[in-house]
C-alpha cells in the first residue's frame, strides 16, 4: 500500500512538472484592468460584456460565446469578407462608470509588465509589434489588416482567456463608433 501511495506522489509530481505554464502574461494584462476598480465596477463591467456579446450573437456578429466564434469573426475581416460590425449596444456608455482616477494604476501596473521578458515574447507583443511595423511602413491599418495580423498570432485556444475577448469587444466597439 505504502508503495502505491509513493507511486501516486511520483506520478502527480512528474505529471506536474510536465505541464507547460498556464501563466501568461494576456491574464496579468487583464488583471491590470480588474485590480484597479472596486468589486462593484467588476461586476458591472462583466456583465455589460456579457451583454454586448449576446447582443452581437443575436445581430450575427459572433456566432456564439465559444473562443472559435471569435476567431472565425476575425479570419472572416482578414478574408476580406464584408461584415457589419455596425450595432446599436454602445458597449461605451454601458462601462463610463469606470474610474478614471484609476488610469494611472492600470498604466503603472501595464509598464510593470511591458518591461519584462515575458511580454517581449508574448503574442500580445508579436500582435503589437506587427500593427506597429504596418503603420511605420505607411500601411493605413484598416480593420482587415488589423484582423490579418491577429489571426496571424493568435490560435482560437487564444480566445479562451478573458484578454483577447476583451480586447476583441474593444476592437467591434470601435468600429462601431467608428462607422456613424
Amino acid at each position: 500500500m505504502r508503495q502505491f501511495l509513493v507511486f501516486c506522489i511520483i506520478l502527480t509530481i512528474f505529471l506536474f512538472s510536465c505541464k507547460e505554464p498556464t501563466d501568461r502574461i494576456e491574464i496579468d494584462l487583464h488583471e491590470c484592468l480588474m485590480s484597479s476598480i472596486s468589486l462593484n465596477e467588476t461586476h458591472t463591467l462583466k456583465k455589460a460584456l456579457k451583454g454586448y456579446e449576446n447582443h452581437l450573437i443575436s445581430k450575427g456578429i459572433l456566432k456564439s460565446s465559444q473562443s472559435i466564434s471569435y476567431f472565425h469573426m476575425y479570419r472572416k475581416i482578414a478574408s476580406g469578407n464584408s461584415i457589419n460590425l455596425k450595432n446599436d449596444f454602445n458597449f461605451s456608455n454601458k462601462i463610463d462608470f469606470l474610474s478614471k482616477e484609476n488610469n494611472q494604476e492600470i498604466m503603472d501596473c501595464l509598464e510593470d509588465l511591458y518591461d519584462t521578458k515575458r511580454y517581449l515574447n508574448s503574442k500580445v507583443y508579436k500582435i503589437e509589434k506587427g500593427l506597429e511595423d504596418l503603420q511605420e511602413r505607411g500601411v493605413l491599418l484598416t480593420s482587415q489588416v488589423i484582423a490579418q495580423n491577429i489571426v496571424s498570432v493568435i490560435s482560437p485556444d487564444d480566445f479562451e482567456l478573458d484578454y483577447y475577448k476583451l480586447n476583441t469587444i474593444m476592437f467591434i466597439e470601435n468600429h462601431n463608433k467608428n462607422s456613424y
